[in-house]
């Protein structure tokens, strides 16, 4: 912790703190103990083994960059609350700007129940928010940057940016999402974020990218088929389509792997989908209403999507494009 009230009710920060001085929590207002030494960096922590929501241990690399961030932030003119207490849903977030921005930082890894709930809790209260996490790494050639399931939760899924931390540089980048193409690969492009640029982020609305459609290269196509054919299995549902409608990979490869702007918030595969929509539209028409159960979404922090609006789009699309490409297998 790194506020306390002293005994004329003034925060004080750890690091201006000293240890002959009496201390309380400013959230629940027990006894503190001012820690500070050579080695750990300096802090408040409640007396004895207490078991205070308000107890919040974290690593130096987090303290340093949550104060170097309110440092920054006050100097430009940003009115910053280090880990102030949200009474309406009884947390206290990293830092809040303004009183109505909150930044929480996530160096380590927590469960994705726990993101929902101080991600909710905090949104709820009418604060926007801003997660960020570490930098997992950019490939410049390919503008390519993989996300685990736990990684692309903190999206915002609204601007579509990702905000990190790189630990080796010490500095803070953004990323700009465009396209999922399947698996844990993103499109997207790589920024350094200054302090200054937070000002644009604090402030944006929704933003809508015009984001042209793409498709997936043959090859791309060919090593999903080869991962779904390691499987063994009969049961496997993109080659039991193929092989019903008697297609051939060779034609899956050049006909299919549309990527549409809403594949970002689809995680099942783009041919996975593709091939049971074709499979549905030919054999299955009536059931085209049921398509939308065959889809699993990706989770964002703040989605607040329509899942089958964006199903229902995918189907137009889809059909539309299908409808462009000669088609000697299937015709729909």
């Amino acid at each position: 912790m790194l506020l306390a009230y002293n005994t004329h009710n003034q925060l004080v920060y750890a690091k201006h703190a000293v240890k002959e001085a009496r201390y309380e929590c400013p959230h629940c207002r027990s006894r503190l103990v001012l820690k500070k030494g050579l080695v750990k960096m300096p802090h408040f922590s409640h007396l004895g083994q207490s078991s205070h929501f308000c107890n919040k241990g974290e690593s130096l690399e987090h303290y340093n960059l949550k104060y170097e961030l309110a440092t920054r932030l006050s100097y430009i003119g940003y009115r910053v609350q280090i880990e102030p207490y949200i009474a309406e849903c009884y947390q206290y977030p990293d830092l809040i700007i303004n009183g109505r921005i909150a930044i929480e930082i996530q160096l380590s890894k927590m469960t994705l129940a726990h993101i929902k709930k101080r991600s909710h809790g905090l949104l709820s209260s009418g604060y926007k928010l801003i997660w960020i996490v570490p930098d997992p790494g950019y490939d410049k050639a390919t503008n390519i940057v993989k996300l685990t399931k736990y990684e692309r939760t903190f999206i915002d899924i609204k601007s579509k940016q990702l905000v990190v931390w790189n630990l080796s540089e010490k500095q803070l980048y953004i990323y700009q999402i465009y396209h999922f193409l399947g698996g844990n690969r993103f499109v997207a492009y790589k920024t350094k974020l200054t302090i200054k640029g937070f000002g644009f982020i604090f402030n944006q609305s929704n933003l809508v990218h015009c984001v042209p459609e793409m498709k997936l290269s043959e090859h791309t196509i060919q090593q999903y088929l080869n991962r779904c054919r390691c499987k063994h299995s009969v049961k496997e549902e993109s080659l039991s389509v193929i092989y019903n409608l008697r297609l051939s990979e060779y034609w899956v490869c050049k006909a299919l792997g549309f990527i549409y702007p809403e594949q970002l918030y689809i995680q099942s595969h783009p041919i996975y989908w593709q091939l049971q929509l074709i499979y549905m539209l030919v054999k299955k028409p009536q059931e085209l209403n049921q398509f939308n159960k065959k889809i699993v979404f990706n989770y964002f922090y703040n989605s607040e999507n329509n899942h089958l609006a964006i199903v229902n789009e995918l189907i137009a699309k889809f059909k539309k494009s299908y409808d462009e490409i000669e088609c000697n297998n299937v015709q729909i």
